[in-house]
């Protein structure tokens, strides 16, 4: 078995090169892990997740990426990451509800630090569950508004079959 539509369709509007040095918000089972870095030659998945549960499934799903050093795992809350600054081009979650169940200005501000300038946010989830009929108006504008007060620009939202969401960017 596979990893579920949204997470296949979350990596595809990413839209990873095979250089990207990616953060992954919220790995969860590690299956979107995986599928990022089959996707990368030279570059390098930083996953993120404040359970130690979460990140040790993650760590049991790619072992091999964890061994080449193309995966880091690290157990923190986002709001608390140490990362270098500038060091990431590509930052994404899938079904991570921060974003839109709470005031989220402390995250989106590590987010905006360790994005490179015009680096790349995408914050996604799946279309089904209790908000899917109001998915708009209950969980991707406000997204869409917390992105643009923290800075970011080109903020759009996307709604397709397999999954919605927020893409920006950091400031050029």
């Amino acid at each position: 078995m596979g990893p579920p539509d949204r997470v296949r369709w979350a990596v595809d509007v990413v839209g990873l090169s095979p250089d990207d040095r990616v953060l992954e918000v919220g790995g969860g089972t590690g299956a979107s892990a995986r599928l990022v870095c089959e996707r990368l030659g030279s570059g390098r998945l930083v996953a993120v997740d404040r359970s130690s549960v979460a990140t040790a499934r993650i760590a049991a799903a790619c072992p091999d990426q964890l061994a080449s050093g193309r995966l880091v795992v690290v157990t923190a809350a986002l709001a608390e990451l140490e990362l270098e600054e500038a060091s990431v081009d590509v930052a994404f979650s899938v079904d991570v509800n921060v974003f839109w169940t709470s005031n989220a200005a402390a995250e989106l501000a590590v987010l905006r630090r360790v994005l490179v300038p015009d680096g790349r946010l995408a914050v996604l989830y799946g279309v089904g569950g209790p908000q899917a009929g109001r998915i708009q108006e209950r969980v991707l504008d406000p997204v869409a508004a917390q992105v643009r007060a923290a800075g970011f620009v080109d903020v759009v939202t996307r709604v397709d079959e397999a999954g919605c969401g927020v893409l920006a960017r950091s400031v050029p």
